[in-house]
């Protein structure tokens, strides 16, 4: 049964896809971020092994480059999250939107099925009533 609501309801659900993409690519940017991340602290680990063991290589300029690009990469994963994190409550809350509207969909569906079955008992009931009327007219 088609409800006034129906075109809000596929506005809703088109928005709620649109942000499941959305989330989709922000989880990917946010585990990108993290692995990257985890790579140059990896890397930043070997690099200390190596000027531990080999005192004359220089490797300043190395680690510098490292902390610099571990400092970035941090703060890129600190805001791929926090993105990662709004997203998630802007996807909360339509989500609860899409709910109270099919919820109000459904109330309107069930508020139809009741008036149409109120209806069809008065009919029902007036037609009893007309026979039985009828029935005592025909009695002697």
């Amino acid at each position: 049964m088609a409800t006034p609501y129906d075109t809000v309801i596929r506005l809703q659900r088109r928005t709620l896809d649109a942000m499941r993409v959305d989330l989709a690519t922000q989880v990917e940017t946010a585990s990108r971020a993290q692995a990257a991340h985890a790579g140059v602290e990896a890397a930043m680990k070997d690099a200390h092994r190596e000027a531990a063991a080999s005192p004359l290589l220089p490797s300043d300029r190395y680690l510098t480059r490292l902390r610099h690009e571990r400092t970035m990469l941090a703060a890129a994963n600190v805001s791929a999250n926090e993105q990662l994190h709004r997203l998630q409550a802007r996807m909360t809350d339509a989500y609860g939107k899409a709910r109270a509207i099919d919820i109000a969909a459904d109330l309107y569906r069930e508020r139809i099925a009741q008036q149409s079955a109120a209806v069809e008992q008065q009919e029902m009931d007036e037609l009893a009533a007309r026979k039985h009327a009828a029935a005592r007219e025909t009695k002697p």
